[in-house]
């Protein structure tokens, strides 16, 4: 897919913002840790942040937002849309076969599914180690939202919920979930609409963990025709993305006497009935994509907005032929479930600082190793002093799997959200091993196996509100959380430069091993961007190279062997 497409709706989950209630100083310390969050700092918005009477910083779970779980079981509603104009039972194979289908992408086993290589289930669990199951259902028919394509358009014109961009699907869903739980029938929610609800907020924080809903009209691309006076409202509505809904809370139990429902209630924090929040928006032809694989993995070329052709398309997905394709799935999910940024630029003259070649920058292959980080299912090794490090691939495990260096003399704070050179192990295997082979849009991820050296700059900055400008601006980097009133705590640097607290600060950068930048010049990473055997960092390229926070690196490292997937790196003072 082309990702520049969805530039106006992909949140930047990354500066998801902390508000609190205590207007007191910013009591520096150790700064953020993993101790501190549920699940990093994305997740920062669901806290409610103070210090307490001994001059500890705290936090209680406001609900304002809901806590995205990395770890343990997360829910996942998939919800089937019918536009009045686009019925389920003209897709290719019929309303059923597309709920089967959409049921195999999200939760199939591929390894009994010769059609599918990985469902969205499938894939977390491998990329997580097993530290996170996906569960959920598909609901058991396609839910009419009793609009027409350009009605929801048309909401989108209307700017509906105080004209945020991608707020159309707020009005399926919000009319989904007052009908599912019985709040528009009967005037409040009932038993049966408690237990449908409470059942995928997984993490009783009063928030359904996701809902994806699959709507039966074409993604903008494939349309074959659109208004010209819609024709805005149709590409920033028509796409995939994710979003969440800031302006709801869980419903609260006011003036409900059902028994029943009231005992249920208790099994959450303060008796909240689980609303939505995060939701996924993607058009079913996004499950089998722009190109739709077939048997050898290659595209077929054929376009919806031919007619000749769109007929052969519909034979080659109803007949079985064509092989369903999870990236969009998968990479949306990376958003909606574990609050992953996108690595990719939203500057039309900007670069992709990140190479392409991942799983939230061009739809491939696996996680980073930062993700994997925020998301806890891996624990760096943390550089402190010279000497002979070893570096398992990240495919292959969760224990030792990725090296961070901070800049020499400062300490490492248990957290991610920092400014380091990171070091991780490629291989072409495992959720590498589809994209290494089989070009996606033309790219493929590396097929040699080498040092992945990344630097990220995930620090954090204090934001004060600018009456005038109306906007959050810049202050301070900031290692504490406990903020006062019209004020944020956010990541700082961001891939997208005019996001950025200085254009010249990316939040992920991977470095090539030539020294040189391409990725400036339009390039991306290729065989020749990894470190291999003998390749150094500080010797003969990359001398003294300097943090953004003005701070010598202070250290040289060299690849000194690659064996049987694991990479030898000997680090020495600069």
């Amino acid at each position: 897919m082309s990702k520049r497409k969805i530039l106006t709706f992909a949140l930047s989950l990354f500066a998801t913002v902390l508000t609190a209630c205590d207007p007191g100083t910013d009591p520096e310390s150790k700064g953020i840790t993993f101790d501190d969050l549920n699940v990093a700092s994305n997740y920062i918005a669901s806290k409610e942040f103070y210090v307490d009477s001994n001059g500890n910083q705290a936090y209680t779970s406001t609900h304002i937002s809901g806590d995205p779980n990395t770890l343990g079981d997360v829910g996942v509603f998939v919800l089937p849309v019918e536009f009045e104009d686009a019925p389920a039972s003209e897709l290719p194979g019929g309303a059923e076969f597309q709920l089967q289908k959409i049921e195999e992408a999200f939760f199939g086993d591929p390894a009994t599914n010769p059609y599918l290589t990985e469902s969205l289930k499938s894939y977390y669990a491998k990329s997580s180690y097993g530290k996170m199951n996906i569960v959920g259902d598909v609901a058991d028919s396609w839910w009419n939202c009793g609009m027409t394509i350009n009605e929801l358009a048309e909401v989108y014109v209307r700017d509906y919920n105080n004209g945020t961009s991608g707020s159309a699907p707020f009005k399926v869903l919000r009319e989904y979930y007052m009908e599912r739980t019985g709040l528009s029938r009967v005037g409040y929610i009932t038993v049966e609409g408690y237990n449908w609800a409470n059942t995928y907020d997984k993490n009783r924080d009063g928030f359904i963990d996701c809902i994806a809903m699959i709507y039966s009209a074409h993604s903008y691309p494939n349309m074959s025709y659109i208004p010209t006076s819609l024709s805005q409202a149709y590409q920033d509505t028509f796409w995939a993305f994710t979003h969440s809904d800031f302006y709801q809370k869980p419903w609260l139990t006011t003036n409900v006497t059902d028994p029943a429902l009231i005992e249920q209630y208790t099994q959450l924090p303060n008796n909240y009935v689980p609303c939505y929040y995060r939701f996924l928006w993607m058009s079913w032809d996004q499950i089998w994509y722009g190109g739709y694989y077939n048997a050898d993995h290659t595209f077929t070329s054929l376009s919806w907005r031919n007619s000749s052709q769109a007929a052969q398309l519909t034979n080659l997905i109803a007949s079985g032929e064509a092989l369903l394709d999870t990236h969009t799935i998968i990479h949306e999910s990376g958003h909606a479930l574990c609050a992953f940024e996108d690595y990719y630029t939203y500057d039309y003259d900007g670069y992709m600082p990140a190479g392409y070649l991942d799983m939230m920058d061009h739809n491939l292959g696996d996680h980073n190793a930062y993700s994997k980080m925020l998301a806890q299912w891996i624990t760096p090794t943390v550089v402190t002093e010279p000497g002979v490090y070893t570096l398992p691939a990240l495919q292959d495990t969760d224990e030792g799997s990725v090296i961070i260096i901070k800049a020499r003399g400062l300490e490492y704070r248990n957290t991610p959200l920092d400014e380091y050179i990171m070091l991780e192990l490629y291989t072409p295997t495992g959720l590498n091993e589809r994209d290494s082979i089989y070009p996606l849009e033309g790219y493929n991820t590396y097929t040699d196996v080498g040092v992945e050296v990344y630097h990220v700059d995930s620090r954090f900055g204090l934001y004060s509100y600018n009456e005038t400008s109306q906007q959050y601006v810049f202050q301070r980097y900031s290692t504490a959380l406990s903020m006062g009133d019209r004020q944020r705590t956010m990541i700082c640097a961001d891939n997208t430069s005019s996001r950025s607290v200085d254009p010249n600060f990316k939040l992920l950068h991977l470095l090539e091993s030539s020294g040189d930048n391409t990725f400036a010049n339009n390039g991306y990473a290729t065989n020749e961007t990894l470190f291999k055997v003998g390749d150094s960092f500080g010797v003969r390229t990359f001398r003294n190279f300097t943090m953004n926070s003005g701070d010598a690196f202070g250290w040289t490292f060299e690849i000194t062997s690659i064996e049987n997937n694991v990479a030898t790196i000997t680090v020495k003072e600069a």
